[in-house]
């Protein structure tokens, strides 16, 4: 990075040292600064010009040697160090050019001319010397020679006949040759290997388009990648190359690094993904299908399927098997657990199986040969579920190639069987407890509904997919004395208990009143009074209505209830009528009767509210669908029955709430009875 030589020169006697103050004033005059060093007291003195050389402020250096080499580039402060210290052992005239940085950020050539004087013993006690500002003497080409001397890049200049007219230093170190032994030798007997390379290729494409050409190539001799640079020229070629093992290293472990944290972090989304997709998961068969769409989404399954234990313990049973051929689904919907595979040995054993090819599974399973053909498969893992201390069941899934299972991807499983065990215990119970509640609603509605000739009288109840607690929807039907037919359905607010036995007062109730001949509106009149008696804070909304099947008079009220539905041929609308407050409210207007005719081949529908609301949809937005339901012309609700139309107006989807419907046909107008 600096040039400097050293020449021996006799030792200068005293009065010839003084001079140097005395000829301070001419070089000034010729831009050169005057410096002193003491080399006995490490006290440097520094002239105005030659420390603005330096980019200092004259009052402001500290005349110390360190505050000098400060300023010296740090890849010249090595070579200015070590003339200094030659100098100093051998007396007699240096000189040296360097680099400096100043404050203002700008880079300056500073060339230095001096001696050393020795004491009579031959011990250093002084320097002095001169300095001036070379930057804008130095030519062109001696600029580049310098450069080339001193970058960090190994830089070669070839003639036109590939002969290696100069070489920097770095060159011959990246080289593994000296200066000497490269320059004047012909590129192809020196490196004969990179004949035929891109390395050829690149000098020649160089030469032919007369651009600049740059490549990354791998050397063997030298057992390295370098990056090249070839810039064409009349004269020849100027090559830059440096070696870039470390920066590809370090690009490739930076790679790693950034794919390892990508497939950590979509992992760790794919595994929230999952426990969301779980937790929402309230049957075996939401939990079969959330883990066949998270795994063939992260690991690429072709298939993955939940198997649970059999109450005895004695088998294993697929929940489902959708997308394997049916001589598989026929074999392995059951696995009894004396059956030796891989799903029944990860359950007995306790511990994920791995197979990444056919050949491990059929080491171990050779009597399967005939189950792998047929199901295509060539990769497998079965692992299986534990909660506590029970194994629930088992996980398996297979892809269509060969794998490998990365740690990451062990991981990954081992945690999706944890959670999935989880999500099973919680369907089961689910399960349990949806059928407890489902039994004991049903208790409390009407076991039969009358049979009147001339009518078709059905009704469904469906509970809540979402909510295990007993509801307050509610439906009755029932013949009174004089003939005619009482007809309600209705809605508790809340759930659970509580609610269940003001649902089951309110039924017994509504039959009292309306077997004493009280109307619609003074049954709900009196149930009023009946809940608030209750004092328990809740509420209901109703429809009761009384039919008579000689006239098709119906006489109906409305307590906040959705208004029912009457379908007359091709059309249908809403009982239109006062609706008062619901059922515990109390209300200044009271209730009152309403009255129509219901005609023959007319359908009348009454539902509770589970019917028609949606999440974030307004309530008028499901009128509009029931309704739509029941005219499109596709649907049959005479021939369909209730569940139908419930599933058609839902969509089949979850259910936040129950569900009563309550609906009559009427044909003819006959005599009625019971059964």
């Amino acid at each position: 990075m600096t040039d400097a030589t050293i020449e021996p020169e006799p030792v200068a006697p005293d009065d010839q040292v003084g001079t140097a103050g005395r000829a301070a004033d001419a070089l000034r005059a010729a831009g050169m600064g005057v410096w002193d060093w003491n080399v006995v007291t490490g006290e440097l003195i520094w002239d105005e010009q030659i420390a603005r050389l330096h980019g200092f402020d004259p009052a402001e250096f500290d005349g110390t040697l360190s505050a000098f080499l400060s300023r010296i580039h740090p890849e010249d402060q090595p070579d200015v160090a070590a003339g200094i210290q030659e100098a100093l052992g051998r007396g007699g005239a240096f000189h040296t050019e360097f680099r400096v940085q100043r404050p203002d950020g700008t880079t300056a050539w500073i060339q230095g001319r001096g001696r050393a004087v020795l004491n009579a013993d031959g011990l250093p006690v002084r320097m002095i010397g001169v300095g001036a500002d070379t930057t804008e003497l130095r030519t062109t080409r001696e600029q580049l020679g310098r450069t080339l001397a001193h970058i960090s890049d190994g830089v070669v200049l070839l003639d036109r006949s590939w002969t290696i007219a100069f070489a920097n230093s770095r060159a011959a170190r990246i080289l593994q040759r000296s200066v000497d032994d490269l320059v004047g030798q012909s590129v192809r007997d020196v490196f004969p290997d990179v004949i035929g390379t891109e390395f050829s290729s690149g000098i020649r494409a160089a030469i032919r388009t007369q651009e600049t050409y740059i490549f990354e190539a791998y050397y063997g001799p030298l057992d390295g990648w370098f990056e090249v640079r070839v810039h064409p020229s009349p004269s020849g070629l100027t090559v830059y190359f440096q070696d870039v093992n470390e920066r590809r290293e370090r690009a490739a472990a930076q790679e790693k690094l950034v794919v390892e944290l990508e497939t950590a972090l979509r992992r760790q989304a794919d595994l929230q993904s999952l426990v969301a997709a779980l937790a929402e998961s309230l049957t075996i068969q939401e939990v079969a299908a959330a883990v066949l769409d998270q795994t063939h989404r992260t690991l690429g399954t072709d298939y993955a399927g939940v198997a649970l234990m059999n109450d005895d313990k004695q088998a294993l049973r697929f929940v489902t098997l959708e997308g394997l051929p049916a001589e598989t689904v026929e074999q392995w919907g059951e696995v009894p657990m004396r059956v030796s595979s891989a799903l029944t040995d990860a359950v007995r054993f306790r511990r994920a199986l791995y197979h990444a090819n056919r050949a491990e599974l059929l080491d171990a399973y050779p009597h399967l040969q005939r189950t792998v053909e047929v199901a295509g498969s060539h990769a497998w893992v079965s692992i299986p579920m534990v909660s506590g201390r029970q194994v629930v069941g088992a996980l398996s899934m297979s892809w269509d190639i060969e794998r490998t299972f990365t740690p990451e991807d062990r991981a990954f499983i081992s945690t999706l069987a944890a959670q999935c065990a989880q999500a099973v215990e919680r369907a089961q119970l689910f399960a349990r407890q949806a059928d407890v509640a489902d039994t004991l609603q049903r208790a409390m509605l009407p076991e039969d509904l009358p049979l009147v000739e001339g009518l078709d009288i059905s009704a469904c109840y469906l509970s809540a997919k979402t909510d295990l607690s007993i509801g307050g929807d509610w439906y009755d039907a029932f013949m009174l004395e004089d003939g005619r037919l009482a007809l309600a359905v209705g809605d508790v607010s809340g759930h659970g208990l509580t609610a269940a036995t003001v649902m089951g007062r309110l039924r017994n109730g509504l039959r009292a009143y309306l077997i004493e001949e009280h109307s619609p509106a003074a049954t709900l009149t009196k149930l009023d009074a009946m809940v608030e008696l209750e004092g328990r804070g809740l509420f209901a909304t109703a429809v009761v209505a009384v039919y008579d099947p000689r006239s098709g008079e119906l006489v109906w009220s409305n307590a906040g209830h959705p208004p029912p539905l009457l379908l007359a041929g091709e059309g249908a609308r809403y009982l239109e009528g006062h609706v008062g407050a619901p059922v515990g409210v109390g209300g200044p207007d009271g209730h009152r009767d309403e009255r129509i005719v219901v005609r023959s081949g007319e359908v009348l529908i009454a539902f509770t509210d589970g019917l028609i609301e949606r999440r974030r949809e307004h309530l008028d937005e499901g009128f509009a669908r029931l309704r739509a339901a029941v005219t499109d012309g596709s649907f049959d609700i005479v021939a369909e029955g209730c569940e139908a139309l419930v599933h058609r107006v839902t969509d089949g989807g979850d259910r936040a709430d129950d569900v009563c419907v309550l609906m009559l046909h009427r044909r003819r107008a006959v005599a009625a009875g019971t059964r």
